[in-house]
């Protein structure tokens, strides 16, 4: 944990809120799920710390779709939020230290 009384954090904050943020962009290294089971699924979602009701929404899905399309999109969608909120994170930690700093 990053403490807030460390003088030197507020440049090390910021090139990890700003790269969570543009990571955000570009080129990503994805999982394809081509030879993906349920089981890996399941690892997967604990990973991504997903909640109960989209696991049983995305097995659902798995299970119907041949080509496991439908699955796979809903997956990205929550991957996506996942990152989003992590940048978003990371850039409010960043801005708390500043103002903290400037208050004390």
């Amino acid at each position: 944990m990053i403490s807030y009384l460390d003088g030197h954090v507020a440049k090390p904050l910021l090139e990890i809120a700003y790269g969570e943020i543009f990571d955000l962009q570009g080129i990503r290294e994805v999982l394809t799920f081509g030879n993906t089971d349920e089981e890996d699924l399941a690892l997967y979602f604990d990973e991504l710390r997903m909640t109960n009701f989209d696991r049983e929404r995305i097995i659902k899905l798995w299970r119907a779709d041949p080509d496991k399309q439908s699955a796979i999109e809903e997956i990205r969608k929550i991957e996506r939020n996942i990152n989003y909120r992590r940048a978003e994170e990371k850039w409010r930690e960043a801005n708390n230290y500043y103002y903290f700093n400037l208050l004390y």
